[in-house]
């Protein structure tokens, strides 16, 4: 019998201890991205090419469960706003684009300070729409990366995002493209975010 008692009494403690952290929170968030692809190629000829960091978006939801007092899962789907500037040199003309994405980031958090966590995690993306001034057909479909910040949260409703995220596969499906291809060459997205995010529930 006292068996039995201590069996329950200690399911009883692991399930009340899972109701008390494993809380979920949603919510909306928005903000600026600082966006540019990086290239990796052996081929002498991209070198020379700079990939400026141009000004873009995002907004949509997240969620936030608690897995323990330190550990979270964050997952979001965000409308994200990404592509390049090219200056124009001796090896080309300026060029631009602007590559829209659904990107579904599933973050994980870990506590450092009671108004501070770390996020690091996988970054899926689908590319909706991609407006470039040549070559709209050379983008690749799919995406992924993944990104690594940090949230402050300024009061229960509101935080606060910093966040670094970098493509491991390339945005140019070089079979489409025009340009000149000598070996393997890749062109990953890479951004900072700074996001505004309002909790709702």
């Amino acid at each position: 019998m006292k068996k039995i008692k201590r069996t329950f009494a200690l399911v009883s403690f692991i399930v009340l201890s899972h109701q008390a952290f494993a809380q979920t929170s949603y919510g909306i968030k928005g903000g600026v991205n600082w966006v540019r692809l990086n290239v990796n190629s052996e081929d002498s000829f991209y070198e020379k090419w700079g990939y400026n960091y141009k000004p873009a978006f995002h907004f949509g939801i997240y969620g936030k469960h608690n897995l323990s007092e330190r550990f979270s899962v964050n997952p979001e789907l965000l409308f994200s706003n990404k592509g390049y500037s090219y200056d124009k040199t001796s090896e080309g003309p300026n060029a631009y684009s602007h590559l829209n994405y659904l990107n579904l980031p599933v973050m994980a958090g870990i506590k450092l300070f009671n108004s501070m966590d770390l996020v690091l995690g996988p970054e899926f993306g689908y590319l909706l729409n991609a407006g470039a001034q040549y070559n709209k057909e050379q983008y690749n479909k799919f995406d992924v990366g993944y990104a690594l910040g940090t949230n402050f949260y300024a009061g229960e409703k509101i935080y606060l995002s910093f966040r670094y995220s970098y493509g491991l596969t390339s945005v140019i499906n070089t079979d489409k493209s025009q340009l000149p291809i000598n070996g393997k060459v890749d062109f990953q997205n890479q951004s900072y975010q700074f996001s505004i995010g309002y909790r709702l529930k």
